[in-house]
């Protein structure tokens, strides 16, 4: 597999599972009313975002192809 798509994914993964963690923790915390679905749609979303980023920081000015912003 190609290094940095494999870096890519890993950071996605990595993403997923924070967010998902942090948005399960938060809904039994405060009296959001979320289910699984939804929580898991979320983190989806931030994993997204974090290839975008990734895809972005690997092609711009500032960075290098190594998917990471900074």
């Amino acid at each position: 597999m190609n290094p940095l798509y494999k870096d890519v994914l890993e950071r996605a993964a990595s993403t997923f599972v924070q967010s998902f963690i942090a948005v399960i923790s938060t809904v039994q915390l405060t009296d959001v009313d979320a289910s699984i679905v939804e929580s898991a749609i979320v983190a989806g979303t931030a994993a997204a975002a974090s290839v975008i980023k990734s895809s972005l920081a690997s092609k711009g000015p500032v960075g290098d192809d190594t998917g990471a912003a900074f």
